[in-house]
């Protein structure tokens, strides 16, 4: 059975939608077309949630610092002075490349997370955390700048605002509408209890919200990805790395890591920048030069920080 609603109650869901939209910050051109974007203060706070969620579900050596205290005594590991070193390059790169970059996001923060697999994972204010295990399949520092330069292409690209927009939007729009069309209702109905049935209704409600916004955000993923690459491909020659030996210096098959989604991801991105011609400004002489002009050019230094971030 359909219920038919009042027009006024239309107009009343078709306005809070509205409203929501408004309070996003409206549209902003993105890739040739209109996109819905999140202020950047909204999707940092929000995107730092879903970092925390996303560290906690992940596998980890340890998930309180003080489990293993002695770690925090030895100094920085030869990986992270590897990702300090190679991340305030492509921060440097990143302001030259994008000025008003900095406007909006002052400073990147690079943070190393001790888990179990493989990744990388940001905030829309610029937090950019590599995964421990990401040292075993970047042999190279080319290799490791493109797995954090694509990272960075998501803050630079807004993808988080646009994430968060999306988000925000689906989930106005299963709260509201979600009660007019009896979902929530039938669904409770079918409980034993008054209790049970609102408890029920707000959890379909809140799971219906999640499931669809991350089904949309799905939709627009592999979008997201290869614009992600593209700024990774203009940060890497400016930073003094080179793209075409991005490849040759990544691990091809490593038995103790289990090939996940990110990792399957990034080889795809790797096969597509292999038959790259040579990239001028790379190497040697490039590197010497993002050297000589770091104190003139760059803005406040990179932060590295050590074991789970945003605690």
């Amino acid at each position: 059975m359909i219920n038919c609603l009042h027009p006024r109650i239309l107009q009343g869901h078709a306005f809070a939608l509205l409203l929501a939209c408004s309070l996003l910050g409206g549209c902003a051109t993105a890739g040739g077309g209109e996109t819905l974007m999140a202020p950047t203060q909204i999707s940092d706070l929000y995107s730092q949630v879903s970092l925390r969620v996303k560290l906690a579900f992940t596998p980890g050596e340890r998930k309180d610092p003080f489990e293993n205290p002695e770690r925090e005594c030895t100094g920085p590991t030869e990986f992270e002075q590897r990702v300090a070193r190679i991340g305030a390059r492509l921060a440097v790169a990143a302001y030259r490349a994008y000025p008003a970059l900095v406007e909006r996001i002052p400073r990147f923060v690079f943070a190393i997370s001790d888990k179990l697999e493989p990744g990388v994972a940001s905030t829309a204010g610029g937090v950019i955390v590599v995964l421990r295990p990401v040292s075993e399949i970047s042999m190279s520092d080319d290799a490791l700048a493109f797995i954090i330069a694509r990272e960075m292409g998501h803050v630079i690209s807004r993808h988080h605002e646009q994430n968060t927009a999306v988000s925000i939007a689906v989930s106005v729009a299963a709260t509201v509408l979600a009660p007019a069309l009896n979902i929530a209702k039938l669904l409770a109905f079918a409980t034993t209890s008054t209790g049970n049935a609102a408890v029920a209704a707000q959890a379909t409600s809140s799971a219906a919200s999640f499931a669809g916004s991350q089904a949309v955000i799905a939709s627009y993923g592999e979008r997201q990805r290869r614009t992600a690459d593209s700024v990774a491909l203009r940060l890497m020659p400016q930073a003094g790395y080179d793209a075409r030996a991005v490849q040759a210096g990544l691990t091809p098959e490593c038995p103790s890591i289990e090939p996940t989604k990110w990792l399957r991801e990034l080889h795809e991105s790797v096969a597509q920048i292999a038959p790259l011609p040579a990239t001028p400004g790379t190497g040697a002489a490039a590197s010497a030069s993002v050297a000589s002009t770091d104190a003139v050019a760059a803005p406040p230094a990179p932060v590295v920080e050590r074991g789970t971030p945003l605690n």
